[in-house]
């Protein structure tokens, strides 16, 4: 079947992409445009087809439209245009509804005024607000005034890392303010009038009423699939869902708004099949369709109309008025359709992890579904045979599902459920055509009685208990779920390039035709070809894990704390030290910054953890790794902390049975292959003298390891200071020279001494730090002490990540962050 506006949407994508990777070139695409356009009309003229011109239009619009997020240009009064420059009075409006984790609220504020002193300066454009306690209710729509630094939103800038300044540029966000709940003040509440005070009213009314009816286990997943509010969802629930392979249910999409429009469409339809008036004027198919659109738009304006939401009702609203004007639409056209409106409405919605698992799950399901159709439609016309085929079709979806999103879950979740196809054949009905519907229909009825509107939900809550407790069984389950490497960009294009390549000789199988037999053996060659590059691609990291011969540093940016991965020539992996927040149920570095970063590395295994000291910021990332990784070692000073990190870490090493060393009698010297870690201080009686050395903190406890590799060698002394460094330099003397040092304590005041410099004479000096104003690190005099014996001083709040590599003989340097 013909499907002109697959080219067209692909062409878009394109350059929606390469607008992202090489932005501001307006003036050069725009040419090109007129190129294309001139180019068109000289075509129509001369009355030629040229295909390839309207997939240049498309490519060149799609780099055009991307540009005001991948290279914005402020003007003057643009909320960005003020960060870091002094504490401002803010007033604004807020924007999305405030999001409640952990003891912090955060929103978006659409900024009006900017008050400094007795002047009012009027700005323009969006702030992303994180309050530090709860504070007041706040609602969308309310005119609040809070004080605070506005400052440019930061990403955290390792190699493949998240970019969370492009995600929040996708929201029309490019600064941040950090605010006390006792700054805010609201100025106004927002009543609203007509419909969208309505809206609010109603969604106020459904969570009262689901507070008061629901089981209190099932009042997150309730308010998740009805309000898209996931505020209420327990930890233990969220993991559940995720290691089951359905938490794609949390996320109101294609899935819910789909199930919504063709359970009205059907039962309307059914209904309005006994009218016989309809009927004779073949009035039913387009009723139905109409109900099924006022279900679809009104279940989306009760969620809240979320991204992914709203996208999903373009892409239900576009499928029924195909079938309302009574087009045989292909369902392919119809997704790329879909994909083209949403787009052109929304550019940045490609970088949405939403839009792309809907459009990879509907297509492979479309393209699974048309390959396999032979086999459906043969189990014949009885009863039985009727059962097969719709329990045949449902196998089938749920296979082409997580076969479309396979490499895209990898890609952004690092985790693939092993149950997955069993979970959603069995949870995904039930939940979608059971619960979901019953709990709709359920509020619905709350304007015209409470005790009708009960008497519906309880079934519904009674079924969602009982699917709670069997989810929970089977995600408990050992193999439930593994942790997966991450695909790079090019490898998931490959996967799904193969995968269409496959499905298209299996189509093409039956052909007679010597034009189809020559299709057949090009898709053959192009199968041979993805082979061969997979075969590369298997050789080339084999060769980056364990057949190269240099050693490679990388020193992370965690913002204000240390973490160092070393991947030694052999292929073994060492970590020392892991970053961390106070808190890692607000931020959890290992989760979020190292594992991600071991995974695109294609590393599983750490063979060797080493904690310098216990303290947060050393410590709380390693809690992850410890957790989730095969380690098989754990080298630390073993000073014990009363803290609830260090006592995580401490059962997660019993229960993992990793080895704990005892510091007092492993070795201070070790070789692996041709790389030589010694571990120089604290004495090994160190734990004797604390109760007589008032100075020997934490800090100055710390495991100080250099690790060399021919003429080259690494020093990391964790955080130890003025007095611990001049110990060290009495014991260790010229062997702590070395070519790279991580600054001691981050480069605070109180470390990098003189005589601690003179002995190590580093080449290259890294800070791991965060860019901080209030106390500023590397502190400007120990700044001046670095610089006085080396040149090349290196910021992980500037340059990002900073990795090293050196075979014994040579040294590289390079940061993640261009300068």
């Amino acid at each position: 079947m013909n499907r002109p506006l697959l080219i067209p949407a692909c062409a878009l994508i394109c350059g929606i992409a390469l607008g992202y990777a090489w932005p501001d070139h307006r003036q050069w695409v725009s040419g090109a445009v007129a190129v294309c356009f001139a180019g068109w009309l000289i075509c129509f003229f001369l009355r030629r087809s040229v295909f390839f011109i309207p997939a240049l239009v498309f490519l060149c619009l799609g780099y055009l439209l991307i540009q005001p997020w991948a290279a914005p240009r402020f003007a003057p009064d643009h909320i960005s245009c003020f960060s870091n420059k002094g504490v401002y009075a803010i007033v604004g409006r807020i924007d999305t509804l405030p999001e409640i984790n952990h003891h912090r609220v955060k929103f978006n504020l659409s900024v009006q005024f900017l008050d400094k002193g007795n002047t009012r300066t009027r700005v323009s454009g969006k702030l992303r607000v994180t309050l530090a306690d709860d504070g007041p209710a706040l609602m969308i729509g309310d005119t609040i005034r809070l004080k605070g630094h506005i400052r440019p939103l930061q990403n955290f800038n390792n190699p493949g890392g998240f970019d969370y300044k492009r995600f929040m540029a996708a929201q029309r966000i490019w600064a941040s303010v950090y605010a006390r709940a006792g700054t805010i003040g609201i100025l106004q509440r927002e009543d609203g009038t007509g419909f969208p005070r309505m809206i609010r009213e109603v969604r106020r009314e459904m969570r009262i009423f689901l507070s008061q009816h629901a089981a209190e286990k099932n009042l997150g997943i309730f308010k998740t699939l009805l309000l898209g509010e996931r505020g209420d969802l327990s930890s233990d629930s969220r993991r559940a869902f995720e290691r089951a392979g359905i938490a794609h249910l949390f996320a109101i999409s294609g899935l819910h708004i789909g199930i919504i429009g063709m359970v009205v469409f059907f039962l309307v339809g059914r209904v309005l099949s006994f009218i016989p008036y309809l009927l004779w004027r073949g009035w039913t198919k387009r009723g139905a369709v109409v109900m099924a659109l006022m279900a679809v738009w009104g279940y989306g304006l009760l969620a809240g109309m979320s991204p992914s939401t709203q996208r999903a009702v373009c892409m239900i609203t576009l499928f029924f008025l195909s079938v309302c004007i009574g087009r045989a639409q292909d369902l392919l056209n119809t997704i790329a359709a879909a994909a083209i409106v949403i787009l052109l409405i929304d550019p940045p919605t490609l970088i949405a992890v939403s839009f792309q698992l809907s459009f990879a799950a509907t297509g492979a399901t479309i393209l699974c579904l048309h390959a396999v159709k032979r086999v459906i439609a043969s189990a014949g016309l009885s009863l039985w045979a009727v059962m097969q085929r719709k329990l045949l079709m449902l196998f089938f979806v749920s296979i082409a599902a997580n076969l479309g999103t396979l490499p895209l879950v990898m890609m952004y979740f690092q985790q693939v459920s092993m149950i997955g196809v069993v979970s959603n054949l069995v949870f995904v009905p039930l939940i979608g055509f059971v619960v979901l519907p019953l709990a709709l229909f359920a509020v619905c009825m709350l304007l015209m009685s409470q005790v009708v509107a009960a008497w519906l939900l309880w079934p519904a809550d009674q079924l969602v208990s009982a699917l709670l407790v069997i989810l929970e069984k089977m995600a408990a389950w050992p193999f439930a779920a593994v942790m997966t490497i991450v695909p790079s960009p090019l490898e998931v294009c490959g996967y799904y390039v193969t995968i269409g390549l496959l499905i298209s000789v299996f189509l093409r199988q039956n052909g007679r035709m010597a034009e189809a037999h020559r299709r057949l053996d090009i898709l053959r060659v192009g199968i041979a070809a993805c082979a061969l590059i997979l075969l590369a691609d298997i050789g080339y990291w084999c060769y980056q894990r364990f057949w190269r011969n240099d050693l490679r540093v990388t020193v992370l940016d965690v913002g204000q704390g240390t973490a160092n991965l070393l991947e030694l020539p052999s292929g073994r992996v060492l970590l020392i030290d892991g970053g961390g927040f106070a808190d890692n149920d607000v931020f959890d570095v290992g989760k979020n910054i190292i594992a991600p970063l071991l995974l695109r590395k294609k590393i599983r295994t750490v063979e060797d953890i080493v904690l310098s000291h216990p303290d947060s910021d050393h410590l709380n990332g390693l809690l992850y790794i410890a957790e989730n990784f095969r380690v098989k070692r754990l080298m630390s000073n073993n000073e014990s902390v009363d803290t609830k990190a260090y006592d995580h870490l401490k059962r997660i090493i019993a229960e993992k049975q990793i080895l704990a060393t005892d510091f007092r009698t492993s070795p201070r010297i070790e070789k692996m292959d041709e790389v030589l870690i010694k571990y120089l201080y604290p004495p090994a009686d160190y734990m004797g003298t604390r109760s007589r050395a008032a100075w020997r903190t934490t800090n100055n406890n710390s495991l100080v390891v250099q690790v060399r590799l021919g003429a080259h060698a690494f020093l990391f002394p964790g955080d130890i200071e003025r007095a611990a460094e001049g110990e060290l330099v009495n014991n260790a003397g010229d062997t702590l020279k070395s070519d790279v040092l991580i600054a001691p304590h981050h480069g605070s005041r109180s470390s990098g001494t003189e005589a601690f410099l003179k002995k190590v004479q580093p080449r290259v000096v890294v800070f791991s730090a965060a860019s901080r104003t209030w106390r500023p690190l590397p502190h400007p005099e120990a700044l001046v002490r670095y610089r006085a014996v080396c040149e090349r001083l290196y910021g992980t709040a500037t340059c990002g990540a900073v990795c090293f590599s050196t075979n014994g003989r040579r040294l590289r340097v390079w940061t993640t962050k261009k300068l």
